[in-house]
């Protein structure tokens, strides 16, 4: 049988009672086995840092975690949330059902924030969900935003369509580069829109601890994020 550590035999004693330490277990998360609310784990929750030089990831865990294994730690995490270089970014909820998303992050935020005692905390925002509501914004119209573009640039308003639903503009075969800087002002404008009304996790979360600073656009240009916020972020300075 492979060599497991003590923490490890430990924790997976905790969460299998009645199975034999065997190297090929199935892991059993007993504290989520009642219910879908698990709103109760959140209070008794505790955060855990790993460190991995200027870059220390702030874990959300459930008590009697073995917090001297990381294996089990990642793998047990109920939500995380990373601070490098005095900037906060990369908020995620890894166990749904546990409450109010901005709640959780919340609680991360507050231990990264006391970590940098007296110096200028940023983040950077994940604007994810920010395609979706333009193109629905678009399908229902009265948008200002997108009322005067579409009067007064048609060019500038088929390219950010695109950037949008991902459906390249008429007489073109991609939503490519020229594409995206056609829809520039407009996407910036847009996506300030969508930080101001805080119409996701990260932005409500930012919103309520600090001041925008700046759209970032392009920011991340990796295929599932320009499908999901167009490339887009949002920068913070938090309190």
């Amino acid at each position: 049988m492979a060599s497991i550590s003590c923490s490890i035999l430990r924790t997976a004693q905790r969460l299998r009672p009645h199975a034999s330490l065997d190297a090929n277990f199935i892991l059993r998360r007993s504290f989520f086995a009642s219910s879908t609310d698990h709103t109760k784990l959140v209070s008794s929750a505790i955060v855990h840092r790993i460190a991995d030089g200027p870059l220390t990831s702030y874990c959300l865990v459930p008590p009697d975690t073995a917090l001297d294994d990381n294996f089990w730690v990642r793998r047990l995490c109920l939500a995380s949330l990373n601070l490098e270089n005095g900037t906060v970014y990369g908020a995620k909820i890894v166990q749904k059902g546990l409450g109010s998303p901005e709640t959780v992050i919340a609680r991360l935020l507050e231990e990264a924030l006391v970590d940098v005692p007296g110096g200028q905390v940023k983040a950077l925002a994940s604007l994810d969900g920010l395609c979706k509501w333009v193109s629905e914004e678009i399908k229902i119209g009265g948008n200002e935003i997108l009322e005067d573009l579409k009067e007064k640039d048609e060019r500038a308003y088929g390219a950010v369509e695109a950037i949008a639903t991902g459906i390249p503009r008429k007489g073109h075969s991609v939503v490519g580069i020229g594409t995206f800087n056609d829809g520039k002002d407009g996407w910036e404008e847009l996506a300030r829109q969508f930080v101001t009304e805080q119409l996701n996790v990260d932005t409500k979360v930012y919103g309520k601890k600090g001041t925008l600073s700046s759209i970032d656009y392009l920011a991340d240009n990796t295929p599932e994020y320009i499908k999901t916020a167009g490339g887009t972020m949002a920068s913070y300075l938090l309190k």
